[in-house]
C-alpha cells in the first residue's frame, strides 16, 4: 500500500515500530479490526484518537491525512500559526469572500 491515504502512513508507522495490528489496537484499547478498517481507508479515528496516534508515532496529524509529506513540524516553526497569522497568509476562495 502506497503512503498516499492515511491507511497506507499508518501501515507504514506502525510496521516501522515493528508492531502488529493486535499489539497496536491494545495500545489504544481498540480491536483488531479496527486497525484493519484504518489501514484499509474503509474508517477513520475520531479526532482525539487520530491526536493520540500521532503523538504515539511523534508525527502531525496533517502529516497522517496527508495534508504534508513532512512528517513533524519544522524545527524552525514548532508552532503551527497564530490564527491571525493564518488570515493574513490564507487565500480565500471567491465563496468564502463572500461569506464574510
Amino acid at each position: 500500500m502506497e503512503n498516499n491515504t492515511f491507511g497506507g502512513r499508518l501501515k507504514a508507522l506502525r510496521i516501522s515500530k515493528r508492531l502488529t495490528q493486535e499489539n497496536f489496537a491494545n495500545l489504544f484499547y481498540l480491536n483488531k479490526s479496527s486497525i484493519s478498517k484504518y489501514e484499509k481507508d474503509k474508517n477513520l479515528p475520531e479526532n482525539l484518537l487520530l491526536v493520540k496516534i500521532a503523538d504515539y508515532f511523534e508525527v502531525s496529524v496533517d502529516y497522517l491525512l496527508c495534508r504534508t509529506d513532512q512528517p513533524k513540524l519544522l524545527p524552525g516553526n514548532p508552532q503551527p500559526p497564530t490564527c491571525q497569522e493564518f488570515l493574513e497568509t490564507y487565500i480565500f476562495s471567491d465563496e468564502e469572500k463572500d461569506a464574510f
